[in-house]
């Protein structure tokens, strides 16, 4: 490993748990090193990702702007309204749970209290704005 490798914290320490049945006095932690066979049987494995800005770059004027210089067609600020509505990517103003969001396309970010998000979501919008049919649908929700 080079030495940034070493110095970065997602290489320092990992640690993979399995649930075997056992005595309180019985239970204990075992390593298992990641290339054994031990460790290729273990099927589950679970994993919790920290979403990160770098998956999420795009404020909702620079999704505008994307849109419509890919697809070459007219969209607005009230079309991208419509169109996380009509996908649900994220709740309305005001909610509740301001991060109940599809994290496929959208994230909150309670320092800043706003949304941004992902290049999945513009591509999707590219191809909705492409289809008139799809378009029109989006264009359907009322603001």
């Amino acid at each position: 490993m080079t030495e940034d490798q070493l110095s970065d914290l997602e290489y320092q320490f990992k640690v993979v748990y399995t649930f075997d049945n056992s005595t309180k006095s019985g239970a204990h932690i075992q390593f298992i090193h990641p290339g054994s066979e031990q460790a290729t049987a273990i099927k589950s494995v679970l994993l919790k990702y920290k979403l990160a800005d770098d998956d999420y770059p795009h404020k909702p004027g620079r999704v505008v702007e994307l849109v419509q210089s890919r697809s070459g067609r007219s969209f607005t600020t009230n079309n991208h309204v419509q169109a996380w509505r009509f996908f649900k990517a994220r709740p309305k103003s005001g909610a509740k749970q301001p991060n109940n969001t599809n994290k496929d396309f959208c994230i909150y970010h309670m320092a800043h209290r706003d949304y941004t998000y992902s290049e999945k979501w513009v591509d999707l919008l590219v191809k909705t704005v492409s289809d008139e049919a799809e378009f029109a649908n989006v264009k359907s929700v009322k603001v």
